[in-house]
C-alpha cells in the first residue's frame, strides 16, 4: 500500500513507528486483553470462597485460563466471525470450522469473546464452569479493564522505551 492511500498517516508514513502498537491497540489486541479481563475475572471467582459456583482451579488450568490471551489470528477470526455471522450456519458451509461448535451470530464483539472463550474451556478440564464465565461482570466491565490495560502496555512496551 502506498502512503497516499492509508486512511491514516499512521497506517502510512509513520507505519514504522508505529509497528509496536499494533499488537496491543488492533482489534485483535483488543480481544487479546478482553480475554485476559476475563479469563483474570474466572480464576478471581475461584479464589474466593464466597462464591461456591466456581470450584478452585489447579495452576495448570490457572495457566490454561490465562493462555486463552495469547489469540492467534484465526483465534481472532473465529470471534469476529461469532459477532458477524455465527460458526457451522446450517446451509451455508463457509461459516464451519472443523471442530467448533454451532454458535449462533452475536453482533456484539464483546458476547464474542466470550462465547469463544467458553467454547474453548468446554474442550478442557474446566468445561464444569463454562456457564460462569463473566458471572456478574457486564461488556462495559471488560472493555473498561482492557482499555486501561492497552493504555498501560501501551505506554511501558512500545512508547517510553
Amino acid at each position: 500500500m502506498d502512503a497516499l492511500d492509508a486512511l491514516t498517516p499512521l497506517d502510512g508514513r509513520y507505519r514504522k513507528n508505529v509497528e509496536d502498537l499494533r499488537p496491543i491497540f488492533s482489534e485483535r489486541g483488543l480481544h487479546r486483553y478482553r480475554i485476559r479481563v476475563d479469563g483474570e475475572y474466572l480464576i478471581a471467582l475461584s479464589e474466593h470462597s464466597g462464591v461456591t459456583s466456581v470450584r478452585e482451579f489447579t495452576g495448570a488450568e490457572k495457566a490454561a485460563v490465562r493462555g486463552l490471551a495469547d489469540l492467534s489470528l484465526e483465534d481472532a477470526q473465529i470471534i469476529q466471525q461469532l459477532e458477524r455471522r455465527g460458526t457451522n450456519v446450517p446451509g451455508k458451509p463457509e461459516t464451519a470450522r472443523a471442530g467448533y461448535p454451532s454458535l449462533p451470530k452475536t453482533e456484539h464483539d464483546v458476547k464474542a469473546g466470550e462465547y469463544w472463550m467458553r467454547a474453548r474451556l468446554a474442550e478442557t478440564s474446566l468445561r464444569d464452569v463454562v456457564s460462569q464465565t463473566r458471572l456478574g461482570l457486564t461488556s462495559e466491565d471488560t472493555n473498561n479493564i482492557a482499555y486501561g490495560l492497552m493504555l498501560s502496555d501501551g505506554l511501558e512496551r512500545a512508547m517510553l522505551p
